[in-house]
């Protein structure tokens, strides 16, 4: 049963100190009623899918909050922001970064031209450095195609509609597009203008969420891609040559077999075969 003014808070935990730090930090910043369901997963090591659905079995709140451990808050009164956003019915998913179109090809929502963002979050890097992204449309939110994880909220019915998908996505990746993709069948996906995060570690792109991207977009190849406004046969090129470039890379980053990028190389280049930049992606393939 749900109480209308509660936010319950859902977070998989792996590191106490983070957690601990998460925990004031919340307590610090979000202005309004609220419940962190901590569900400690260093010896269990489920899936966050599994973790989520277990989490929400517990929630009490009409607002259920999905946060990573390792981000903190930097707007006070963040959670009265979060109800009134999600006071409006035709709103399904809340986060703070994502993107405005989403390819069909095997990539992170960030392959994407900077322009098609929409974030307001400060990203700390490995080495100590940071960077702020903030990409926002007028008004108090901007609509998206697809969230990131890191933050995720919606009404505890929503929720109840749209599960976590433990049986297909076994581990930490991918969870975050396949909600995006299922709620955005009925609702709006939007990030918060007004509810700034910073996040403290990057995203794990190696050789797992490789295999598991390829395997999601293999079997949601039909709901994909995914805009929220209206493209060109044009843009749509630029945008799939974008994202099909960012893959050829990460394919060679994770020394993926020869034979294997040189099949997606041929497949980026049809798709613009008169671009000026295919003689530059050939000699970067070819070295």
């Amino acid at each position: 049963m749900s109480t209308n003014n509660l936010i319950s808070i859902i977070v998989c935990s792996v590191n106490s100190d983070l957690f601990r730090q998460f925990q004031k930090n919340v307590d610090d910043t979000i202005g309004c009623e609220f419940e962190i369901i901590r569900i400690d997963n260093t010896k269990a090591g489920k899936g966050i899918c599994e973790i989520y659905n277990e989490g929400f079995s517990r929630a009490n709140g009409n607002v259920i909050c999905y946060c990573h451990e390792d981000i903190l808050f930097e707007t006070n009164i963040w959670g009265l922001r979060l109800n009134e956003l999600l006071s409006m019915q035709e709103i399904g998913l809340v986060g703070c970064a994502g993107a405005i179109y989403k390819s069909k090809y095997p990539n992170a929502w960030v392959a994407v031209p900077r322009e098609y963002y929409r974030a307001n979050m400060i990203q700390k890097k490995g080495d100590g450095t940071s960077f702020y992204t903030h990409v926002l449309d007028n008004g108090n939110y901007s609509e998206v195609a697809v969230l990131d994880g890191c933050f995720l909220a919606g009404r505890n019915e929503v929720f109840e509609k749209y599960k976590w998908n433990e049986n297909f996505l076994k581990g930490f990746h991918l969870y975050d597009l396949d909600m995006s993709l299922q709620v955005k069948a009925c609702y709006k996906l939007v990030v918060a203008n007004e509810i700034k995060i910073t996040h403290l570690s990057e995203g794990n792109f190696g050789l797992d969420w490789l295999r598991e991207s390829e395997r999601f977009h293999r079997k949601n190849k039909e709901r994909l891609p995914v805009s929220v406004k209206s493209l060109s046969t044009k843009e749509q090129k630029e945008l799939d040559y974008f994202g099909m470039n960012a893959y050829l890379h990460q394919l060679k980053q994770l020394k993926e077999p020869f034979l294997k990028i040189w099949l997606n190389l041929f497949r980026t280049l049809s798709i613009r075969p008169f671009k000026k930049q295919n003689l530059s992606i050939i000699k970067t393939f070819a070295e």
